[in-house]
């Protein structure tokens, strides 16, 4: 998990300048608001 808190900011910069970690930052956010979503139902 640490190794993860260590990336967002590289991601953070990468999203800011909307280069390849843009689109993983998107994708990221959506894969953990899916698994939010499909925990809440289950």
């Amino acid at each position: 998990m640490e190794h993860l808190l260590r990336l967002f900011p590289n991601i953070y910069n990468n999203f800011s300048n909307c280069s390849t970690g843009c689109y993983f930052g998107w994708f990221a956010i959506w894969i953990l608001h899916s698994y939010y979503m499909w925990t809440e139902d289950h």
